[in-house]
């Protein structure tokens, strides 16, 4: 059985292990005084955590926190949005003193989550909590069951009502509990110092000290309904404050002769300004040897590789390397950075290894986090529309699922619209995810396409694996309701094979909390496991199936509800079996799980895609569904466009329009617009839509138009046809075509 650890980013406990030795008054009282409370402002929402005083220069006080308290959630908040940072020294006391902060550095790495803030005008700065050689040393004398204590603020103002005392904040909380083990990293490093204690949110960066007030680490994450916790230790802290740094961009420019020019963008982690110099290397990764890392984490410096010195600027590092003429089999290179320090120290980073792109553009794989696991990228978004968004960041997937059409991948409605982020795999893997967000079916029931009305409310999260539209398989984390025994809270998963359900598998109900899911295929077996708020994963189903060496394998969200949710995602992996690396994502042309020509949006509008409308008779000319559509400015449906040559006035085209429900409808369309087009008139059912008026399609560029109104018509249900006839041209146009991207049907009230 494989384990998977269900960590959340918190801070730190109510109580724990007991009997410990009793910290001195005198240490207590110092720590407690250079502990402080962190709070977070964001378009009137509130947050909180912990911190701590690192040291004061003159006037500026450092303060230690994590990243996750410092640094909003880039998916939970609009860009731009304005964050204020404030720190309360001396919380909940007469004198307490509120200074706002300002955020000097952080690290994007899961592994640090730490981020420095700088404030001015302390009161009696409190003396510091040290991170120097003699707090990193004392990491020798870390054991199990060693006593420790926890600094900092539990749920923040929510523990404050007690006093009911306006204008003051809460007042400190120090719980006492032990080692319970020392996590390491592949080079042995201690990573990770592991606590017996239930933790709280709101201790997040919160200092934890020994019985000598020496730092044991910071106050970082807790598995879920479990009493353990974690906190980042002296020397983590210490290379976070020695500085390092973040690939922010990477990209393939234009050659200049036959080298290759690749810029890159370093944004840098250096707290207190010790960076002096930047470089970067780059070498084939053909015959090169692997290189030893040292004990503190260095490499040497890649042999036969060119290099160049990179220009500092703002907190960032940037240049171009000129890789002499790539042959084929050098495109997969290795970068290095090299960092000097003011002390005239060096140090070099493990080689990142890189695949120069066939054509100019971002390269994958390096942005989110250069040094540690990332997330799996993915191949393609599908099913994405004006009101369906899938936004990624490190570590994290959200999908807005809109209320009141039904999204879903499921041949018995006839239905393959539910938003996936997809990755093409080969051969046997293992993926996982943990799904983190609350769902709220309610008890009205949604209708099919059909007009029929479901008895139940369902909403779903999960794991898709698909070859087809006939063979996939869903495993999702859902909640649901028949409208009489209330809402069910489980994991499923449902199996299509030859285009029939094959089995339908639910686990018990279960506590309606954060659930791991996993996905095992080895050879015709694939295994489907899950965790319920615990580390060790649980076999929930096994089955044979005679899949494709190929499919796609992703996060997808379903919903038969009227009410909007968020579909959450965390640590999304696909790794294959064979090495047990993560399997590279490489891009897929494809926006539609099956290609139906149509969908509904959440409004009843009915988009039909130009490339996928059936074409009834073309008079003159041809016509056909034109792809590859990025040679051109703008972006149309699916990429592609029907395309007609007319040859003349006259030609005329005829498109086969399906309406599910008869009513009025306005008529809109999107068309293209080029030098070579010509004029055309639109009717439906023999009437004249814009009352027969020409619309004039040429433009100096191709480039898709603005979606256009045709006017109010009555459809009844069935197959309607929707002709094009062609006037002429514009006197400075060089042809007759005409192109489609999409026709909508906005139903009328």
């Amino acid at each position: 059985m494989r384990k998977f650890a269900l960590v959340c980013l918190v801070g730190t406990a109510f109580a724990a292990a007991a009997e410990a030795q009793s910290i001195d008054k005198r240490v207590l009282d110092q720590v407690k005084d250079a502990t402080v409370f962190v709070k977070l402002k964001i378009k009137g929402m509130q947050g909180s955590g912990s911190g701590w005083v690192l040291e004061t220069v003159g006037d500026v006080t450092h303060i230690i926190t994590n990243r996750h308290v410092a640094v909003p959630d880039p998916s939970e908040i609009p860009e731009g949005t304005k964050v204020e940072l404030s720190v309360v020294f001396r919380s909940g006391t007469p004198q307490q003193q509120e200074v706002p902060a300002t955020l000097v550095a952080y690290d994007r790495r899961e592994v640090f989550d730490l981020a420095m803030l700088e404030v001015k005008g302390v009161r009696s700065p409190p003396a510091p909590i040290r991170v120097n050689r003699a707090a990193v040393e004392a990491e020798a004398e870390f054991s199990e069951t060693m006593p420790v204590y926890t600094l900092g603020f539990p749920l923040g103002s929510m523990i404050q009502g007690i006093t009911d005392k306006r204008g003051v904040d809460p007042a400190i909380t120090v719980t006492t509990m032990s080692i319970s083990s020392l996590r390491r990293d592949e080079m042995n490093r201690l990573a990770r110092v592991q606590l017996n204690g239930p933790l709280i949110e709101g201790n997040s960066g919160g200092p934890i000290v020994d019985a000598k007030g020496r730092l044991v680490g910071v106050a970082v994450s807790r598995l879920r309904g479990e009493a353990v916790g974690f906190a980042i230790p002296p020397t983590m802290v210490a290379n976070f404050l020695r500085g390092d740094f973040n690939i922010e961009r990477a990209e393939l420019l234009a050659p200049s002769g036959m080298n290759a020019q690749l810029r890159l963008v370093l944004k840098l982690v250096d707290p207190l300004k010790r960076v002096k110099a930047v470089s970067v290397r780059s070498a084939p990764q053909a015959g090169a040897s692997p290189l030893t890392p040292t004990s503190n984490g260095t490499y040497p410096l890649m042999p036969s590789s060119v290099h160049v010195a990179f220009k500092i600027e703002n907190g960032l590092a940037s240049g171009i390397l000129s890789i002499p003429s790539p042959k084929l089999e050098d495109r997969k290179q290795n970068l290095q950075v090299a960092i000097t320090f003011v002390d005239g120290v060096t140090l070099t980073s493990k080689p990142l290894p890189i695949e120069l792109p066939d054509r100019q553009g971002v390269i994958a794989g390096l942005v989110e986090d250069a040094h540690a696991k990332t997330l799996a990228k993915f191949s393609c978004e599908v099913n994405i529309g004006d009101d369906v968004k899938i936004v990624s960041s490190p570590g994290k997937v959200m999908i807005n699922v809109p209320g009141g059409a039904p999204l879903t991948n499921a041949p018995q409605f006839k239905l393959f619209n539910a938003p996936c982020a997809l990755v093409r795999v080969k051969g046997d893997f293992l993926c996982a995810v943990t799904v983190t967000n609350e769902f709220d079916p309610g008890g009205t029931t949604v209708a099919l396409p059909s007009g029929r009305k479901l008895p139940f409310t369902f909403q779903g999260a999960g794991l898709l694996l698909w070859q087809d539209e006939k063979n996939f398989i869903r495993l999702e984390r859902c909640k649901g309701s028949d409208g009489d025994i209330g809402t069910i809270h489980r994991v499923l998963v449902e199996i299509y094979k030859n285009g029939r359900e094959a089995g339908v598998h639910y686990t018990k109900a279960l506590p309606d909390r954060p659930v791991v899911l996993a996905a095992r295929r080895k050879g015709s077996t694939v295994q489907f496991l899950y965790a319920e708020s615990k580390e060790e994963m649980v076999v929930f189903q096994e089955v044979v199936l005679d899949f494709d060496p190929e499919i796609f394998v992703g996060l997808s969200a379903s919903t038969l509800s009227k009410l909007p949710f968020q579909a959450k995602f965390e640590r999304f992996t696909v790794k294959s079996l064979e090495d047990g690396k993560d399997i590279e994502a490489k891009p897929v042309a494809m926006t539609r799980l099956i290609d139906t020509g149509g969908y509904r949006k959440t409004d009843g509008t009915w988009v039909l895609e130009g490339a996928g409308i059936k074409v009834l008779k073309a008079v003159g000319g041809s016509a056909a569904p034109q792809t590859n559509m990025d040679q051109f400015k703008g972006k149309w449906t699916a990429n592609r466009q029907l395309l007609w040559k007319a040859t003349g006035m006259g030609d005329a085209l005829t498109l086969e329009v399906p309406v599910e429900n008869g009513g009025a409808y306005e008529v809109k369309a999107k068309f293209t617009i080029a030098p070579d087009y010509g004029k055309v008139k639109f009717s439906i059912d023999g009437r004249s839509l814009l009352a027969g008026k020409p619309t004039d399609l040429f433009n100096t560029e191709t480039r898709p138009a603005k979606l256009m109104s045709l006017g109010t018509t009555t459809l009844g249900k069935g197959k309607h046809r929707f002709v094009v006839t062609l006037l002429g041209k514009n006197p400075k146009s060089s042809g007759y075509s005409f192109g489609l991207d999409e026709i909508q049907l906005v139903p009328q009230k």
